[in-house]
This record gives structure tokens, C-alpha cells and sequence, in this order.
């Protein structure tokens, strides 16, 4: 585990949907793997990130994060998918 600060990610997924069922899949992967729907903003309003978008808070580094995504992205797609990983730009002042 890393020593820095305790950050909150946007993770953006980018594939070919094949169907509904590729969104359901993906989500459930990933909130098993503890990412979430929705992120909180510096006062503590909810906001939820959209389709195929979705937050992880960690002190983990911005590649790390990545690799976790894109791996449980593969699990659920059966595919690599695209991924892009930032800092939650509302969660601070």
C-alpha cells in the first residue's frame, strides 16, 4: 500500500457494447472489486458519474489504479477494454 494521500478516482471505461448485458456485467465486477456509482463532493454531496464511469477511493497511485480497472474490465467484457483514470476534480475545495 502506498504512502500518499487517500484519493477519489474517475474510472472511464471505452468498448464496443455488445449489449445491456456488457454495462450490467461490468458494474458488477467492478463494485465487487469496490469501485463505485457514484463519489461524494468536498461537502459531501453525492453525484453520481454516469454510464460506464465509476469511482475508486485509495491511496493508490493513478497506474495501479489503471491496471486494476483495466483487469477487472477484462474479467467482466471478456475483452480489454479502454480505460482513462483522473482525480475526482470535486473532491476538494
Amino acid at each position: 500500500m502506498s504512502n500518499d494521500a487517500i484519493k477519489q478516482y474517475v474510472v472511464t471505461f471505452h468498448y464496443q457494447e455488445k449489449g445491456l448485458s456488457d454495462l450490467l456485467e461490468l458494474a458488477s465486477t467492478l463494485t465487487g472489486g469496490g469501485f463505485t456509482t457514484s463519489l461524494k463532493d468536498a461537502n459531501g454531496h453525492p453525484h453520481e458519474l454516469g454510464s460506464n464511469r465509476f469511482g475508486f477511493i485509495s491511496a493508490l497511485p493513478a497506474e495501479q489504479v489503471y491496471q486494476l480497472a483495466r483487469g477487472l474490465g477484462d474479467k467482466a467484457l471478456e475483452s480489454l477494454p479502454d480505460v482513462d483514470v483522473e482525480i475526482w476534480p470535486l473532491s476538494h475545495d
